[in-house]
């Protein structure tokens, strides 16, 4: 796990050794590994029914193969997501 994401845990869902982040929490910690020049590799979305998650495909992005890109497609990617009930795991290259 990244340290940029790990600075994040108190606003994180954590669930199976995971952080979850709501979009608008998620768009904060993808700001920073920009600000740090971390590439995101990938954000896995998963829904939270009371003590268990499901993860969702359809919600998640890989971005392992992206350029310098990888911020602005993950936060409009989480953007267009901000409404809804999804959190999101990130995965970054640090």
């Amino acid at each position: 796990m990244s340290t940029i994401v790990d600075s994040f845990r108190s606003e994180a869902n954590e669930r199976c050794g995971m952080l979850l982040f709501p979009p608008a929490i998620a768009i904060a910690v993808i700001a920073k590994l920009e600000d740090a020049k971390v590439p995101v590799l990938g954000l896995d979305g998963f829904k939270i029914f009371g003590e268990k998650i499901q993860p969702s495909l359809e919600q998640s992005m890989d971005l392992s193969k992206q350029s310098s890109s990888s911020w602005d497609l993950a936060k409009k990617f989480l953007a267009d997501r901000m409404n809804s009930d999804l959190f999101f795991e990130i995965i970054a290259d640090e």
